[in-house]
C-alpha cells in the first residue's frame, strides 16, 4: 500500500489505521462530545504520547531532557506535549521525575551497581542535585535509597 511501503498491511495494523481515520475525523469535522473525548484518549494522540513518554524514558539521563528537545525531536509544539501529559493528569515534570525515581530504583536493586555510590546512581538517572533527590525518593518509595539498597542485596530471588 502507499503508506508503508508496498508491504501489505496485517490485520491489526488495518484495524489500528481505521481507528486512526475515525479518530481524526471525529476530531476535525466534530461529533457527538463522548466520539470526541475518545478520540482524544486514543488514536493518533494516544500514539504520540506513547512515543514521548518512551523517548523520555529512552533519554532519562540526559541532560538535555526537556520539552523544548522534546518537541525539537517530535516536531510538535511545547504547549501540545504539556496537553499529552495533562490529559493523563499529570505534568511533563512529574512524568520524568517519577520516570528517574523508577530508574534508579532499578539500578539499586541491581547487584552489578553495588560498589556504586547512590549519588553516582542517582546522576546515572538524570538527578542533578542529590540533597533534592534523596528527598523525593523517600516520599515516593517511603524509604531512602540505602533502604532499599539493603532490602534488595537481603532479598533472595525465587526460583522461576
Amino acid at each position: 500500500t502507499m503508506f508503508d511501503g508496498g508491504r501489505e498491511m496485517s490485520v491489526a495494523e488495518q484495524n489500528i489505521f481505521s481507528s486512526h481515520i475515525v479518530d481524526l475525523a471525529s476530531l476535525l469535522f466534530g461529533g457527538k462530545r463522548e466520539t470526541i473525548e475518545q478520540a482524544r484518549r486514543g488514536g493518533a494522540r494516544a500514539a504520540r504520547r506513547r512515543a514521548i513518554q518512551g523517548d523520555v524514558r529512552a533519554h532519562i539521563d540526559y541532560p538535555e531532557l526537556s520539552l523544548e528537545w522534546l518537541s525539537r525531536r517530535h516536531r510538535v509544539s511545547v504547549p501540545y506535549i504539556r496537553a499529552l501529559f495533562y490529559d493523563q493528569g499529570t505534568s511533563f515534570t512529574d512524568f520524568v521525575t517519577t520516570a528517574r525515581l523508577e530508574k534508579v530504583a532499578d539500578l539499586l536493586t541491581n547487584p552489578e551497581l553495588s560498589d556504586s555510590t547512590i549519588a553516582t546512581i542517582a546522576l546515572m538517572a538524570g538527578f542533578g542535585d542529590i540533597s533534592w533527590f534523596n528527598q523525593l525518593f523517600r516520599r515516593h518509595f517511603g524509604m531512602t535509597p540505602s533502604d532499599m539498597r539493603a532490602n534488595a542485596a537481603t532479598t533472595v530471588p525465587k526460583p522461576v
